[in-house]
């Protein structure tokens, strides 16, 4: 089993949240294995770690899914979690630093509970977005904050395998919301694809 585990980049918003696409179908397609999206639309990683023990947590589209552990209960040893959070926490790191500099250790406390539980992780970098091109300090957080994640992933004993977000942020490209935040349908399909080689390999 593959669990994806994340925000609403997880849950394949799109279309204003009129339409739900992840990237976990299209990747349970291409690798023939069970897969499973659990996003929770605009949370913020602290927010998923806080509410790990939590068997219904509502998001701001109004979906319920669960807490990671409660999700972890159902998967079994040796199975694989691919995390991908940390893009709404970018706002609030950008005007503290306090929060920028828990942010690594956020995102390393949910490989851990996944450890813990058995499970190998897969840490998909904070990906790209229009905002990080507007605003440099958001940049920069991003790119220091997913250094801090790779790092992390290498000496984890062959627990975490870390991956930067391969699809990057482009007005023209088709792959990305009006909002430039989200992925279009189309760039949800590319994650998944670009994905596939790395977790196979992992399977």
């Amino acid at each position: 089993v593959v669990l994806c585990y994340g925000d609403s980049l997880t849950a394949g918003y799109c279309r204003g949240g009129f339409e739900f696409h992840p990237y976990a179908r299209v990747l349970g397609e291409l690798l023939a294995v069970e897969t499973r999206a659990v996003g929770l639309s605009g949370w913020e990683a602290r927010e998923m770690v806080q509410n790990a023990d939590i068997s219904e947590c509502t998001d701001v589209c109004g979906m319920v899914s669960a807490g990671i552990k409660v999700e972890l209960k159902q998967l079994g040893e040796g199975d694989l979690v691919v995390l991908m959070a940390g893009t709404n926490d970018l706002g609030d790191a950008t005007e503290d630093e306090l929060v920028a500099a828990a942010l690594p250790e956020t995102l390393w406390e949910l490989h851990q509970m996944c450890h813990a539980a058995g499970c190998r992780t897969v840490a998909v970098g904070i990906p790209d977005s229009h905002f990080q091109h507007m605003c440099a300090e958001a940049a920069r957080v991003r790119r220091w904050v997913n250094s801090v994640l790779e790092e992390q992933c290498e000496v984890a004993g062959g627990r975490a395998v870390y991956v930067e977000c391969p699809v990057k942020w482009s007005q023209t490209s088709g792959l990305w919301e009006p909002d430039g935040l989200h992925m279009s349908a189309e760039g949800y399909d590319q994650l998944a694809e670009r994905l596939a080689p790395v977790i196979r390999e992992l399977l």
